[in-house]
């Protein structure tokens, strides 16, 4: 039976401080994917890491929980760590939760721990989740050790060697840097006298005797000076504090310098590849060899780029850890996709690379369950869009959980997974609250609107003709996104019929609608006429001249709205019908 989620139930867990519970089945009680829609900072997070945590036992992949350099279970609301739990319900009927409890050690220390500990047996091989940090990551680490990247995403390898992109060695990292720009500062305190060079004292500053030596035979102070008499060839005489202040420095460095060499250790033992390692790198290789077959059909799907032949993964090449990925082009070149590629593309490519990923972990029995949280953000709009029609189309069966927060790829999104018939739900967080929580509505889908025939009763033609107005404005702005339409979508999303009119009927005019689009179009100075402004000319129209016009934009909007399931129609990716509703009842045809 299908691990499909049908709801979630979040109890005092990192920005939901309350309960919040989400459903994710339709109307026949089936689970279904969904798309979660917010502000940034509105508690989108919050939800799809409940998610992760409560099937895998992880929060940003890490098990640890108590580790101060992950991110937080608890929610701060209060000032005394509280436990949480979270519930999923499975479309089999199962029930699963995970629990954080507190448990007071050491003192009285509070200290949080899961129950269970493991993952769901369901999801035991790769992450469910993708997030933009991902493919952060993956161009943050450096080739030689780049496998281990993997080791965070394999779950069923087991081994001790971490990576640049780990916790504890950004840490460490950002300690290092740090001191390194402490010792630049010292270095340039020290060069301020004119004697001592810069460059000098950087190739000597890993031995303090040898450094000192230089120093003082190019400087002595004047007491001393005044004192012995002595003075060595190319020695020059700088003042007792200049002396002293020197000398100081050079000190701080020596304890600087020391500090560094004991951090990089830190770094060098932390990634220090031991026996047992390198057997989990060869099953590794062998992982991420089948994966390249993936990759490299995908991305040359999705990215339509004529002079790419092929990708492929290179591994330990290097280093037992090393990951390179080549680039082959039609003419038999092979270069690096660093050299070629957009950061577009490169971004997807490494997309691409999880995902291929994630597909063989199913091989091995995880669930077909994928989120996706605001990880297409930098890929470019028409990329991205062939990225989701892609996944649609060759991973059918999957139950996708969509963040984003911008409204027209929210749009973009619906309209895709309206195309391929992949039913979802539609949540919107409005709001956000230190106390409270995000506020979370579930976007129901519209019921038919009634406006115009309630018009049509009042006798009233220009109340008749301002509603047909509205009704086809209405009619223009759902399908110029459910259909590939020639209008260039704004950034306000506020557009006119004028705006919109011109791309739909166009299409529509190839369609079995064709007469009644003309007709449309030939009364439509009715709108302008009578709808919208007062004009005298608008005397002239006759009764029946408005009640035609009100008639044909209704049976467009019949035409147009499936009542039955209260969707719009919208592309299908059969060549006839044309466009068709979410349950196939409505559909047109071309003519």
């Amino acid at each position: 039976m299908k691990k499909n989620i049908r709801s979630i139930d979040i109890k005092a867990f990192r920005g939901i401080p309350q309960n919040l519970s989400l459903d994710f089945t339709d109307s026949n009680g089936h689970a279904i994917s969904a798309i979660i829609y917010g502000e940034n900072g509105s508690g989108k997070s919050s939800i799809t890491d409940a998610l992760e945590f409560v099937l895998q036992g992880k929060i940003g992949r890490s098990d640890k929980i108590n580790n101060p350099l992950r991110p937080s279970v608890r929610t701060f609301t209060s000032k005394i760590p509280q436990g949480s739990e979270i519930t999923v319900v499975f479309e089999d009927g199962e029930s699963y939760t995970r629990e954080i409890r507190v448990e007071m050690k050491d003192g009285d220390y509070p200290r949080l721990k899961s129950y269970p500990s493991d993952s769901h047996s369901s999801f035991l091989q790769v992450p469910v989740i993708l997030r933009r940090n991902d493919i952060i990551a993956y161009n943050y680490i450096e080739e030689s050790q780049r496998q281990v990247l993997f080791f965070s995403f394999l779950y069923d390898l087991k081994g001790s060697v971490k990576n640049d992109n780990d916790p504890e060695i950004i840490s460490l990292r950002d300690d290092l840097l740090i001191l390194k720009n402490s010792r630049r500062e010292l270095f340039e305190k020290i060069a301020k006298c004119p004697y001592i060079s810069i460059d000098s004292i950087e190739q000597m500053s890993h031995d303090q005797t040898l450094m000192m030596k230089y120093i003082n035979n190019r400087i002595v102070s004047r007491s001393y000076k005044n004192k012995t008499g002595y003075l060595k060839p190319h020695m020059h005489i700088v003042s007792d504090q200049s002396y002293n202040n020197i000398k100081r420095y050079t000190f701080d460095l020596a304890g600087i310098t020391q500090q560094i060499r004991a951090i990089n250790a830190n770094i060098r033992n932390k990634k220090a590849i031991n026996n047992d390692s390198k057997r989990i790198f060869a099953n590794l290789a062998s992982i991420l060899k089948d994966a390249s077959i993936f990759l490299s059909d995908s991305f040359k799907a999705i990215a339509n780029i004529n002079y790419i032949q092929s990708i492929s993964l290179s591994v330990a090449n290097i280093s037992v850890a090393s990951l390179n990925i080549k680039i082959k082009l039609v003419n038999g070149v092979q270069t690096s996709p660093n050299l070629i590629f957009s950061e577009a593309n490169f971004d997807l490519m490494i997309l691409l690379l999880y995902i291929s990923i994630i597909r063989l972990g199913v091989l091995k029995g995880q669930h077909k369950f994928l989120i996706l949280d605001d990880v297409l953000q930098s890929v470019d709009s028409s990329i991205r869009v062939k990225f989701i029609d892609y996944l649609l189309l060759n991973m059918p069966d999957w139950q996708f959980i969509f963040t984003c927060h911008d409204r027209l790829w929210l749009n973009q999104i619906k309209y895709l997974f309206n195309r391929r018939g992949h039913q979802f739900k539609e949540f919107h967080i409005n709001s956000w609250d230190f106390l409270a929580g995000p506020t979370v509505q579930e976007k129901k889908y519209e019921i038919k609107d009634a406006t115009l025939s309630t018009a049509l009763h009042t006798n009233n033609m220009r109340i008749i003709a301002a509603t047909c107005g509205f009704l086809l404005e209405k009619i223009c702005q759902k399908l110029s996104v459910n259909l590939p339409t020639s209008v260039k979508r704004r950034d306000d999303e506020k557009y006119t019929i004028g705006d919109l009119w011109g791309g739909i009927k166009k299409i529509m005019s190839k369609t079995e609608v064709k007469d009644l689009i003309d007709q449309i179009d030939q009364l439509l100075f009715i709108r302008n006429l009578l709808g919208c402004h007062y004009n005298e000319w608008a005397e002239s129209l006759s009764d029946s001249e408005v009640k035609q016009f009100a008639k044909t934009i209704q049976e467009l909007y019949d035409k147009t709205f499936c009542e039955k399931c209260n969707t719009w129609i919208s592309l299908t990716n059969l060549k006839n019908p044309v466009a068709e509703c979410r349950c196939r009842h409505m559909s047109l045809n071309k003519v």
